[in-house]
């Protein structure tokens, strides 16, 4: 199923002392899990799913296809939103019952101003663990935390060591997660950068 077109394109590979890898789906198995929920400002962990499920309905990431598995699973439904827009590479945003919503990543919440130091303390703690974490919110208040992680495929360390054995000197990870989730997932595969 593979067409090569001349030779050299076979030979070339021979020649390779470097590989990058992406992240999700390829060093790791691509279908991460909720594995924590963290409600705040009066919210409960079954409202905290239902406004991310709201917003995630919309996209097929792999970490807003994680939330819709948890709220699934949980028996949530998602809200119905309306005036859905992506934010690309941060998150998106809607109306929940005429309320503003949006979902994001810890840059977003930043961005937002809506950040505490006690969130940065977790958000950091999670993403050492190598987990991202979906952060939910309104206009006046953050809703919640959604940690969700992927899981090392079992044979990536392996992979990557063949690779040395047959040349190659230098195994880089590329991810769009942050750094702290890129080194924790780049040190159990065995890479020897990370590029977050």
């Amino acid at each position: 199923g593979v067409l090569i077109k001349g030779g050299p394109f076979i030979e070339a590979p021979a020649k390779l002392r470097a590989i990058a890898f992406d992240k999700t789906g390829t060093l790791t198995e691509g279908r991460p899990e909720v594995r924590k929920l963290i409600p705040l400002s009066g919210h409960d962990e079954r409202e905290l799913l239902g406004i991310a499920a709201a917003i995630e309905s919309r996209s097929q990431h792999p970490l807003a296809q994680a939330v819709l598995r948890a709220a699934e699973s949980a028996g949530v439904k998602p809200l119905p939103a309306d005036d859905f827009q992506a934010l690309s590479g941060k998150g998106a945003n809607a109306r929940i019952n005429g309320r503003a919503v949006w979902v994001g990543s810890h840059r977003l919440l930043e961005e937002r101003e809506q950040e505490t130091p006690e969130m940065h303390a977790t958000l950091e703690e999670f993403a050492a663990q190598g987990c991202s974490v979906v952060v939910v919110g309104e206009d006046d208040h953050v809703c919640g935390l959604i940690a969700v992680a992927d899981r090392l495929r079992p044979q990536t360390p392996h992979a990557l060591a063949a690779l040395r054995q047959a040349g190659i000197v230098r195994l880089v990870l590329l991810t769009g997660d942050n750094r702290a989730t890129g080194e924790t997932i780049g040190k159990a595969a065995g890479v020897d950068e990370v590029r977050a």
